[in-house]
């Protein structure tokens, strides 16, 4: 978040969500003349133990994650305190399908194993975001989590299945010094032992992808002192333009 306040100006920032939660507020800073001044506020989604702190989740939960169209190829997890999330760093992933403005029918699958060792039950989740730099196309792409499907109650070591967790997207293509990348934020249930990490782009199987996304608006227009972005929200049907 990122303010000008006129000058002699004070103010404190804090971000409230129904009854039960709400962020400490954060003070800005006194100024004699007009500045920007930027302040985070984030939901710490890590439950802490007893009266421990939150970090236990970070330590007591690990992640490993390979290309499924290249599994020699595998990439960072880390916790990243300013996104209050595990972070999955997914830099120029190897492809084997055409990329850019063409109709992509494939998929970039990552295969995540999940090692939880924390006392979390099923009802709780682990924040994670994936940081997808560059996608295959930036313009249209649709981020999905699958699961193990079940049969007779035991899951299918081999079939996956859409989950239908919700994922938050932005985007960015504008800023070119930060690339072309997706960020998909979700939450996985606890215990979650495996599970793919998707993105479709023109289609999903014979129809077209249609897609909705947050735009990081960082290049756009170009900032100065006078110039603001605004919020942008896109919606594409494929990814063709």
């Amino acid at each position: 978040l990122s303010l000008k306040l006129p000058p002699s100006w004070t103010a404190s920032v804090c971000l409230k969500l129904g009854e039960e939660w709400m962020t400490e507020p954060q003070c800005l800073e006194y100024s004699s003349s007009p500045t920007n001044q930027e302040v985070s506020l984030k939901c710490d989604c890590c439950p802490s133990k007893d009266d421990e702190a939150p970090t236990t989740l970070q330590e007591d939960v690990t992640f490993q994650v390979h290309n499924h169209s290249a599994p020699c190829q595998t990439f960072d997890v880390t916790y990243d305190d300013h996104f209050s999330c595990f972070v999955v760093d997914i830099p120029k992933p190897t492809r084997k399908f055409k990329i850019n403005y063409t109709d992509i029918r494939n998929a970039d699958i990552f295969q995540v194993d999940v090692d939880d060792s924390s006392s979390m039950n099923k009802k709780e989740s682990i924040p994670i975001l994936f940081h997808l730099n560059p996608a295959a196309n930036i313009t249209g792409l649709v981020p999905m989590i699958w699961m193990k499907e079940e049969e007779d109650g035991r899951e299918n070591s081999s079939k996956y299945a859409p989950s239908g967790i919700p994922i938050q997207t932005s985007k960015n293509w504008n800023y070119g010094e930060m690339g072309a990348y997706l960020r998909a934020y979700t939450l996985i249930p606890a215990n979650l032992q495996q599970f793919q990490f998707r993105v479709y782009y023109g289609f999903y199987g014979p129809l077209c992808s249609a897609s909705h996304a947050n735009l990081s608006l960082v290049g756009w227009p170009k900032y100065t002192d006078y110039a603001t972005a605004g919020r942008w929200e896109q919606l594409a049907i494929g990814c063709f333009g």
